[in-house]
């Protein structure tokens, strides 16, 4: 109910600002000047005395502009100017016209889609009210939010943040032949005897700089990522069962678990859970 009521003050609050630099003989242009050159002052006060010292300083014109929240524009813009750019999107052409850059985009549209849902109930409402007047190349500017906007932003920045990360790791790996070098140099990692003594981020990352020398830290990591995940899903499940049979057959000798777990280069405890035994 609170949001709700500030939209509406917000929609009274423009026609108040129009009639009132009216009463004033303020010319009110209904668009923002281009004056990202010139040095500016934001306006703390309220509106009346910011009406009340263009007055004074004897400015004729008062720019003042709404804006409402329209979500859909606000994705394609977030698309076009900052997205896009790193994914190499071509802004000539529709979605569907690439379909490797279409899949992309549609995938993109939804996360940003899904992120500020909670705010489809604003579509169309006022977002902001912003209102310049500039005397002796000084731009004097008071703008006016909804109060839901600042949440808002913060979870769309964090979104294209996210997508930003992603665009910029597939900038890196843009062409196959890169992909696919960077799978090989996993693989041979993932099957490298020392491997499995790799055990946390750090050190499969110094094993991938060290197996390839000359990569750089982003990289290595990416190969140190993949590699693991090679290990976890295709060698982890056969060495495991290897061990297992191995276990097995020399337990059927007469050896002892120590004396498994010592040639195996296991611990004890796991060569007893094999038997199904208590640690």
């Amino acid at each position: 109910m609170g949001e709700r009521r500030m939209t509406q003050e917000l929609d009274k609050l423009y026609s108040q600002i129009r009639q009132a630099a009216t009463e004033r003989e303020l010319i009110v242009v209904g668009n923002m000047p281009r004056v990202f050159e010139l040095p500016g002052m934001e306006w703390e006060d309220n509106w009346i005395s910011f009406l009340d010292c263009a007055n004074q300083a004897q400015v004729n014109l008062l720019y003042l502009k709404e804006w409402r929240y329209a979500p859909e524009e606000i994705i394609e813009e977030v698309i076009r100017d900052e997205i896009g750019p790193l994914y190499g999107f071509d802004n000539n052409k529709s979605a569907d016209a690439d379909v490797d850059g279409g899949e992309t985009q549609t995938y993109l549209r939804a996360r940003f889609r899904e992120v500020i849902a909670p705010w489809n109930v604003h579509s169309g409402e006022v977002l902001e009210i912003s209102s310049v007047w500039i005397r002796d190349g000084v731009v004097h500017h008071w703008r006016r939010e909804a109060d839901w906007e600042h949440h808002h932003r913060e979870t769309l920045e964090l979104a294209i943040a996210e997508a930003k990360q992603a665009g910029q790791e597939n900038h890196r790996l843009r062409t196959e032949a890169e992909a696919h070098e960077l799978s090989k140099r996993a693989l041979h990692m993932a099957q490298h005897p020392r491997f499995t003594e790799a055990t946390n981020q750090d050190k499969r990352t110094f094993m991938a700089n060290q197996l390839f020398p000359g990569i750089d830290q982003w990289t290595a990591r990416h190969i140190a990522n993949q590699a693991t995940l090679i290990y976890w899903w295709d060698m982890e499940p056969t060495e495991r069962a290897e061990v297992a049979q191995r276990v097995v057959a020399l337990r059927a000798q007469g050896r002892s678990f120590s004396s498994i777990a010592a040639e195996l280069k296991i611990s004890e405890a796991k060569v007893k859970r094999i038997f199904g035994d208590s640690p």
